[in-house]
């Protein structure tokens, strides 16, 4: 049985339940600490401008601002910047650990930077560890101490820490459920410009669920993530379009939106952007195309594009038929269910 649905519209009622029922990710933000501000007290010594400097040129090198982008040199100078201390180095180093940039991926590693960062009150370490302990990745798992160490984030106001806290009070995990507290920090992260919770306040408009149903603010707040470039708004904003709700159903619309989110290169959404071309929403049928969309997603881990492809090769639909690559395809996707069933992988 295909898992593409051939409803659009339910498709994309489907897409924007799922969104709005929460999508923090394990690591929301895309950039490590903000650049620190210009040294101004000048009791500050030539030590601590140099690391200052160091966090500064890091940046650069992790962006390619002013230098071409290169993620070795931005985790040396993060590195030499919390070496001396600097908790936005200390941050930056953890960052770099977390994510695999420039430095090998390595979790424990990733949460003794963000520990040493989070003790002098760096908010946004204080957000990424306490990821780190809801997930287990590189501590133990403990929500009453992601909860806290949020809680400490959205007190010095970074918008990543007080969006996912939010998360936690709508959801009952290392805090008690409390769906009032849990829109007022929605509502403030997303003022606060954070992409994510502009989203999930658009979305919460959109369905209805905790807050009055507004079409109109729902689009706003959206349009504000989309105009982020975030590829979750862009898929939204695609199943708003083919919903039919909050804006004429316009199928063109949906697949120009879905394909600037597919352009991220994420597999849910190259998954996504298959169907559309497998149906002909907003542009004509194209098997090839669609499949050519899949075998990314899947070649990604993706579990639901390696089912979907091991029934193309199953059924020789836009593929050759072929059952032993089907039966590859399917073992692989059994596998995943098997391994993302482990243990829990971000904050709900």
């Amino acid at each position: 049985m295909s898992i593409w649905n051939n409803s659009r519209r339910r498709a994309a009622a489907a897409l924007l339940a799922v969104l709005a029922a929460g999508c923090a990710d394990n690591a929301p933000r895309q950039t490590p600490a903000p650049v620190p501000a210009p040294v101004t007290d000048t009791n500050n010594d030539d030590s601590k401008a140099a690391a200052l400097a160091a966090v500064e040129l890091a940046g650069r090198y992790w962006r390619g601002n002013g230098v071409p982008q290169d993620d070795a040199q931005a985790a040396k100078w993060y590195q030499r910047a919390a070496d001396s201390g600097l908790s936005q180095g200390e941050f930056g180093i953890g960052f770099c650990y977390f994510n695999g940039r420039g430095v090998p991926k390595d979790y424990a590693l990733a949460a003794r930077w963000f520990e040493k960062a989070a003790a002098q009150g760096n908010s946004g370490a204080q957000a990424e560890l306490g990821i780190m302990y809801y997930n287990g990745f590189g501590v133990a798992h403990d929500e009453r101490r992601a909860a806290a160490l949020l809680t400490q984030s959205a007190a010095g106001g970074d918008s990543v820490g007080t969006y996912l806290l939010s998360s936690l009070y709508f959801n009952w995990r290392g805090v008690a459920k409390d769906n009032a507290q849990g829109m007022v920090l929605l509502r403030k992260s997303a003022e606060g410009g954070y992409a994510g919770a502009e989203l999930a306040l658009g979305l919460q408009y959109y369905s209805g669920n905790l807050i009055p149903r507004d079409y109109t603010l729902a689009l706003q707040w959206v349009g504000k993530a989309v105009a982020q470039d975030d590829s979750r708004a862009e898929s939204a904003m695609a199943a708003i379009d083919l919903d039919g709700k909050a804006l004429p159903k316009d199928e063109q619309a949906a697949l120009n939106m879905a394909q600037k989110a597919a352009n991220h290169g994420a597999a849910a959404d190259l998954f996504t952007l298959s169907s559309y071309y497998w149906f002909g929403t907003g542009t004509a049928k194209d098997h090839v195309k669609a499949v050519q969309l899949l075998r990314q997603a899947a070649e990604l881990g993706y579990a639901k594009a390696e089912y979907q492809l091991g029934l193309c090769y199953s059924n020789g639909d836009g593929v050759p038929h072929d059952q032993e690559q089907a039966a590859a395809w399917f073992a692989k996707a059994a596998a995943q269910k098997t391994a993302a069933s482990a243990a829990p992988t971000s904050l709900p």
